[in-house]
């Protein structure tokens, strides 16, 4: 998938998780509904910025490396 399709797919993801929270919180003031919205388009504007920093660093995923022997009893 290229670069572009992805941060579309993803801004496309945050925008609607913003959305749901705005409906779960639409008795809510309006104050807390726009800062929802605020903050999703914020996420959505620095996502390109995120996808092209986050691939370089490298994030440890477990305990075991690939040479340690797993045994499953």
């Amino acid at each position: 998938m290229n670069f572009a399709l992805s941060v579309i797919i993803k801004s496309t993801i945050v925008l609607l998780f913003a959305g749901l929270l705005a409906l779960l919180l639409r008795r809510a003031s309006a104050s807390i509904r726009h800062g929802v919205w605020s903050l999703g388009i914020i996420g959505a504007l620095l996502l390109p910025l995120a996808a092209g920093v986050l691939p370089g660093l490298e994030i440890p995923v477990g305990i075991f490396s690939p040479k340690t022997p797993v045994s499953i009893r």
